[in-house]
């Protein structure tokens, strides 16, 4: 429940310029569209569970607090500061800068046991998330539809693959 009064607090430090909000809507959007599109999917097929943290009683409170909330921050605090005029290089390293702290934070919750991991999830294939994540909010906020794509391809592999059940949803 203080995460996200942590991260209001680094954002405002994080953030160069909070009135161009309206700029990194779309994207942000997105992201909580993407989210929202996954917990339909895996409802009944879980690859991470979260656990009673605090004040929020169960997963899917968990769920949507961290997407309505903690997600929106991050990633107007990434793409904020993204640099888009620099080399490649630099691109890479700053995209795989939040990746790792991503990936990390998701490791002390798993450590924590405030998450764990089902139908073939694990840690790993967290941080692949994180990787392609990162790349994919960069991509969508420049391209929509190239970000799209990129989410549709995915799904065409997770789905499969952690043989999640779209044809018994209802």
């Amino acid at each position: 429940m203080v995460f996200p009064f942590i991260l209001l607090f680094v954002s405002w430090f994080v953030v160069k310029d909070w009135s161009s909000w309206r700029q990194y809507y779309p994207t942000i959007l997105f992201t909580i569209s993407v989210n929202l599109i996954c917990s339909v999917l895996t409802y009944e097929h879980s690859l991470w569970h979260f656990h009673k943290a605090l004040f929020i009683p169960n997963h899917t409170f968990i769920d949507f607090y961290m997407k309505f909330t903690s997600f929106p921050l991050l990633f107007f605090m990434y793409l904020s500061r993204y640099p888009y005029k620099s080399r490649w290089m630099m691109q890479t390293a700053y995209i795989t800068l939040w990746a790792v702290l991503m990936s990390l934070s998701e490791g002390v919750f798993f450590i924590l046991n405030f998450i764990t991991y089902h139908n073939g999830w694990n840690f790993g294939w967290s941080v692949l998330f994180w990787l392609t994540m990162y790349p994919t909010l960069r991509l969508h906020h420049t391209r929509p539809l190239l970000g799209w794509l990129v989410f549709v391809l995915c799904a065409i592999f997770v789905i499969p693959y952690f043989h999640i059940p779209i044809t018994q949803l209802k």
